[in-house]
């Protein structure tokens, strides 16, 4: 499979955990792999996300995963229990329009801002940014959303474009 982004990388507790999109079948998933006198092993796989859909984002916050996936002007964002690595747990997922290319984890624990796409009532494509809720992986939810008034943000391809001041 393909890695999103360099955010579909992330090492965490010696774990390295791989966010990939499947591109011969178009599914989405999530690889923690471990190591063993020098070689790497696959801890467990959660695969088969949202078939059909391309994953346009991925995120790893300590113990947590996240995962964004679009078709059709929709965003569904996952959020994967990456706790127990050899036992990972696909938690719930939120549907809202368009989507999201940047995911960047809040100072308020268990909140994520959202860099992406939505469109006008005109169907025209408009910048924005919302910040969702996932203090409970089973349940995430759109806390805020706000469209501005541009078409793109450079922060959805590069994320040095992008400041985060928590003040």
């Amino acid at each position: 499979g393909a890695i999103p982004d360099r955010f579909g990388l992330s090492e965490h507790e010696g774990v390295l955990r791989v966010a990939t999109f499947e591109t011969d079948v178009q599914t989405s998933g999530i690889t923690p792999l471990g190591t063993e006198g020098g070689t790497l092993f696959e801890l467990d796989h959660a695969g088969g996300l949202a078939p059909g859909e391309t994953m346009t984002a991925a995120r790893f916050v300590g113990d947590l995963g996240y995962l964004v996936t679009y078709v059709e002007r929709k965003d569904p964002l996952f959020a994967i229990d990456l706790s127990d690595p050899s036992d990972i747990r696909v938690g719930g997922d939120l549907e809202i329009s368009g989507w999201s290319d940047y995911l960047h984890p809040m100072a308020e624990r268990g909140k994520l801002l959202a860099v992406g796409t939505d469109f006008t009532f005109w169907g025209d494509p408009v910048l924005t940014v919302s910040i969702f809720d996932v203090s409970d992986i089973d349940w995430p939810r759109l806390h805020d959303r706000y469209q501005l008034d541009a078409e793109v943000s450079e922060a959805s391809a590069d994320h040095h474009a992008f400041t985060y001041d928590r003040t």
